[in-house]
């Protein structure tokens, strides 16, 4: 997305853009809103609408009046920024309404913000000086400090959260709103659109990576899911180990404790399995784990899978009580209550490597034969195909 803005940027300088400045960022916009509607993705939809909204905007206020100047870009900038709050702030997992709720608030403040920036432009023009920024880097971007500087800090704060969390729509929500927030000092010159289909890109990008991670990744566990897992053998060349992992009596364990106890063993052991050193670990179904340990045979992968084993089995669950409070009580003021109940779960992995001319396909149903040996030898251990 870096490239793309520096591609934009020396863009705006070339003569004749107007034509693809006008051209590009409804073909973006169509192509993304489409992607993102047909695989049901709304925050990145949202994104793109909001993005649609703000070209809208900026092309009606540039038409009005020349008076807009120059509280105009205030304004219109202080809406990107609350577009882009609101579209990282959405959730998919809360349903079509609040998705609806954040799209109907980016929609009322475009169309607030333009009689807004007419009839306050006197009392706006204080808030243009710059007192953090150098004038200097205000005058040669052409944003007002108080856009610019809440702009880059919002932009830098969801690349951190997005970084953390893995969230693609937060990420293609930063580049977007930067793509905006600098779009806002060249709004009214020629080749101004092409800022505009940069944050769109932002959301397409977004979108196929959302897409990607729900066809390829876990949702409990966040591991790369079977379908990743096939792609990633399919790239093997030995020397490489794979290794099946399972659940120890887990069936028994969701009986007793229930399903989201059993998630929690899940996602327990997925975290685990993730930090073994040198390997990858995918979720290949149900209870069941895959690791592939490329550059590795058995015997040097012995150690690594050893400490997984050991690993979850020294993790232990303290269950809540029927009676015990979700709150700690004040000293002084705690109630007698039943115990609770300390858990652990063990796990069996078989594993396996390649002789001369194996597929990996073949690798892997070793390992799943050396797993089955694992459980019949009393479980908790490992066993090499």
């Amino acid at each position: 997305m870096l490239a793309i803005g520096v591609v934009v940027a020396l863009a705006t300088r070339v003569p004749g853009v107007e034509a693809l400045s006008a051209i590009l960022p409804p073909v973006v916009l169509v192509l993304g809103g489409f992607l993102a509607w047909r695989f049901q993705r709304g925050r990145p939809l949202l994104g793109l609408a909001a993005t649609a909204l703000a070209l809208a905007a900026f092309q009606l206020a540039g038409v009005r009046s020349a008076a807009l100047l120059p509280a105009g870009p205030l304004i219109l900038g202080w809406v990107v920024i609350l577009s882009a709050g609101v579209t990282a702030a959405a959730r998919e997992r809360a349903g079509a309404t609040l998705v609806g709720a954040a799209a109907a608030t980016v929609a009322v403040a475009w169309l607030i913000a333009v009689p807004v920036i007419v009839g306050f432009e006197a009392e706006l023009s204080p808030l243009l000086a710059s007192r953090w920024v150098p004038a200097g880097w205000v005058a040669a971007i052409g944003v007002p400090e108080a856009v610019l500087l809440p702009g880059v800090v919002i932009a830098v704060t969801l690349l951190g959260w997005a970084r953390w969390r893995g969230d693609a729509t937060a990420r293609g929500t930063a580049w977007a709103l930067l793509a905006g927030v600098i779009g806002i000092g060249s709004w009214q010159a020629p080749g101004a659109g092409l800022y505009a289909a940069a944050a769109a890109v932002a959301f397409l990008v977004s979108a196929v990576e959302e897409i990607h991670a729900v066809a390829f990744r876990d949702p409990l566990t966040g591991l790369p899911a079977r379908r990743a897992l096939e792609a990633a053998l399919a790239r093997l060349s030995a020397p490489y180990v794979v290794a099946m992992v399972d659940v120890d009596h887990f069936k028994r364990f969701n009986d007793i404790y229930g399903h989201a106890v059993g998630d929690q063993v899940l996602t327990m052991v997925a975290t685990r399995l993730a930090q073994v050193g040198g390997a990858r670990a995918f979720r290949y179904g149900g209870e069941e784990f895959t690791l592939l340990l490329p550059g590795r045979s058995l015997e040097d992968a012995a150690s690594a899978l050893e400490g997984a084993r050991a690993a979850v089995e020294a993790t232990t669950f303290t269950l809540r009580a029927p009676d015990r409070p979700r709150r700690r009580p004040r000293q002084g003021k705690a109630k007698k209550r039943s115990g609770s109940e300390v858990v652990a779960v063990t796990i069996s992995i078989g594993a396996a490597e390649p002789a001369a001319g194996d597929l990996p396909a073949s690798v892997l149903e070793a390992a799943d034969q050396a797993l089955y040996r694992a459980k019949q030898g009393g479980r908790n251990r490992i066993a090499a195909g």
